[in-house]
């Protein structure tokens, strides 16, 4: 069997390029979507979410809150919405519009499947 080597690989597979991101519109705002996050991001994103779960005083984890933390962090991360920090306005924005589902329709399916099964693996420790 003939050894394919890792730079071929690397090449054909063209992943020295993030996905290209996209835009579309959104109740009269421009939306740009980023389709994919590199390794740094996909850490900080994983961090993101647990540290949205957990009550820093009690260091408690409020897995009620992991829906909307997730959601909140998908869009923050790979669109250029600024969400406001009122968890309450995120909860109407992300649950009571389609934006959240718009964004994840330009987004990698294996990417965003990944980091929500990483996040729920360390939640079920």
């Amino acid at each position: 069997m003939e050894t394919i080597n890792a730079d071929l690989v690397t090449q054909v597979a063209n992943i020295n390029n993030e996905r290209r991101a996209t835009s579309f519109r959104w109740r009269g705002l421009s939306v740009t979507v980023r389709g994919s996050i590199n390794l740094r991001e996909y850490v900080s994103f994983i961090q993101t979410v647990l540290h949205g779960c957990t009550d820093p005083e009690t260091g408690d984890f409020h897995i009620e809150l992991f829906d909307l933390v997730f959601m909140a962090t998908v869009v923050m991360m790979f669109t250029n919405i600024e969400l406001p920090a009122d968890l309450e306005t995120q909860f109407k924005i992300l649950f009571w519009t389609d934006l959240y589902n718009e964004v994840c329709l330009r987004i990698s399916e294996a990417q965003l499947e990944s980091l929500r099964k990483t996040v729920e693996r360390y939640v079920a420790k």
